[in-house]
């Protein structure tokens, strides 16, 4: 397989990072880094079952259309992938289905070569080969991707995508309504060319090519940079899920938004070192001075001192064009925020970007449970164990509230671990190492100790996987009570104690019946366990009800 990888490389979670590989400059292993490995390991097997593989394979889910292969079911929700969407009916049989590529595979095919060069085990190599060979068939112009390498719009402005890696599969039975069959139409697309989905391929390009130095992956590496720098906004920010143009920008109204901003900047300060070319550098400088601009400070605060420091989200829709951007703060770009700047000073040597770091590393902090012993974070809910360590999604400095951003997000902190530990390793601040490791025993923290095999819908054909019906983490961790029982959850298991009939579900879908199970009392089961899991379920209820996206669990992994 050695010789395989050679020729041609939701998922870890971030504690890989303590694990790098040589070839790159990041952090060393903080103390009790190895307590971490089995759990990464664990994550990465169960997020690979998910992927679609040739006929034949020993691990995924074997499809027999090539365009399937490498790229990963749309949702998973409590053990089925059909959630609901569009024209899915949740938990029914499939005869609609979307796969999808972009962060997920890439993210998940990273997973994969790090747990290769960690264990020796082969078999990652040839995971990470299904989506290698999927990264290289989706890269716009192909003969595999139903898009076209520019196309025009109503007003005849020409979007060039080469580059770009299809994102998307769009997958229907045919006429016989089963998958599997030669009459599925499999269509691999570019339906939303935008830097959160290439990016993390390209980062898993970059990983395999330092390891490789295979120029097929540096060519890959090039050409998507080529369309990373055609797609920044003037002003050297980015948007998100949408065509990105100036024309987009100006005058149809997509607005930017500052995950992908901060991503990208990170994306092209690694690609500058790797390539030498000088126009990503120049590219990563324009989108962290553009950042540098929209930090809060003390005279731009909203006279709210809780968000100096941090950057605003920005995004608007169409609708809202002419409205500001949204000023919410949030950490779920963290990492990103802290990479990009620190990783900048390390290139160019700018006290600038480390000054501006440091602001952000220490705002984040302030987003943080803690406990009461610590000088810095917040110790609102540093009586719940479970809380101490999770960052807040969310601050509001409108109403100068979190609101339902009081929820801790698994992705905030997995991303965020990996800059913090580099603004450690760069300020020898021992509060960025106790930070990361708080956060790094909250995600441990986190895992659904049920773990059990899963029946699985996936089109068409049903396999098993070992986790919770709930998957293997939740998405996120309320620990405001007050809310938990907002969504409803107490009153459930309170009705569900006095009379379990009175909660059955009365109209079983399609799943339900197949596998013999009832989902309420699947919910009910979780819930009366007590508060701690009642708060890792409060997403079901209230964000997403009962739908988990696999970039969710993705984001568990190590983007170093």
């Amino acid at each position: 397989m050695v010789k395989e990888l050679k020729k041609e490389f939701f998922f870890i979670f971030a504690i890989l990072l303590l694990f790098q590989f040589p070839v790159s400059s990041y952090p060393q292993q903080p103390p009790g880094a190895s307590n971490y490995f089995r759990p990464a390991i664990e994550a990465t097997d169960w997020i690979t079952q998910f992927q679609f593989t040739p006929l034949g394979s020993s691990f995924g889910v074997p499809y027999n259309n090539s365009k399937v292969w490498g790229l990963d079911p749309f949702v998973y929700v409590n053990g089925t992938i059909t959630g609901g969407y569009q024209k899915i009916p949740a938990g029914e049989r499939q005869t609609l289905g979307y796969q999808i590529g972009g962060h997920d595979s890439g993210e998940a095919a990273y997973a994969a070569l790090e747990a290769y060069l960690y264990t020796g085990d082969a078999k990652y190599l040839e995971i990470f080969n299904v989506y290698l060979d999927y990264f290289k068939r989706s890269q716009i112009p192909s003969r595999y991707v139903d898009t076209e390498p520019a196309s025009a719009d109503a007003d005849a402005l020409i979007l060039d995508n080469s580059g770009y890696f299809a994102e998307q599969v769009n997958a229907d039975t045919g006429p016989d309504g089963i998958f599997g069959t030669g009459d599925d139409d499999i269509r691999l697309m570019a339906i939303f060319p935008a830097a959160e989905h290439g990016n993390p391929i390209a980062y898993a390009l970059m990983l395999y090519y330092k390891i490789t130095k295979d120029p097929e992956a540096m060519d890959m590496i090039e050409k998507y940079g080529d369309w990373l720098v055609r797609s920044q906004i003037k002003q050297g920010n980015y948007t998100g899920a949408f065509p990105v143009t100036q024309y987009y920008y100006q005058i149809k109204g997509w607005q930017p938004r500052m995950f992908e901003t901060t991503q990208s900047a990170w994306m092209l300060a690694e690609m500058y070192p790797l390539t030498d070319d000088q126009k990503f550098l120049e590219a990563a400088e324009s989108t962290a001075k553009y950042m540098q601009k929209r930090q809060y400070t003390h005279s731009n605060t909203w006279n709210d001192t809780k968000i100096v420091g941090a950057l605003p989200y920005e995004w608007q829709s169409q609708e809202d064009k002419h409205e500001e951007y949204n000023p919410n703060v949030l950490t779920n770009h963290a990492g990103y925020t802290l990479m990009a700047w620190l990783r900048l000073h390390q290139i160019t040597g700018n006290e600038e970007y480390l000054a501006s770091a440091v602001k952000y590393a220490d705002w984040l902090l302030s987003m943080q449970v803690t406990p009461e012993k610590y000088a810095w974070g917040d110790h609102t809910f540093a009586n719940d164990s479970y809380a101490v360590g999770g960052y807040y999604y969310s601050y509001n400095p409108q109403n100068q509230t979190h609101g339902k951003g009081t929820f801790e997000s698994l992705w905030s902190a997995s991303f965020g671990v990996k800059g913090l530990l580099l603004a450690y390793q760069i300020t020898d601040d021992e509060r960025y190492l106790d930070s990361a490791m708080l956060a790094l025993q909250w995600l441990a923290n986190m895992r659904y100790d049920d773990q059990k095999d899963i029946p699985l819908q996936t089109l068409g054909k049903i396999k098993h996987v070992r986790s919770s019906y709930w998957g293997l983490y939740p998405q996120a961790y309320q620990p405001n009570m007050t809310l938990v029982e907002e969504a409803g959850i107490p009153g459930f298991v309170g009705r569900g104690l006095a009379d379990k009939e009175s909660i059955r579900n009365t109209n079983s879908t399609w799943y339900e019946k197949t596998f013999g199970v009832d989902f309420n009392m699947i919910n009910f089961e979780m819930a009366a366990r007590g508060e701690r899991y009642m708060k890792m379920i409060w997403s079901w209820w209230c964000c997403i009800p009962k739908l988990v996206y696999p970039l969710l669990f993705l984001r568990m992994i190590d983007l170093s």
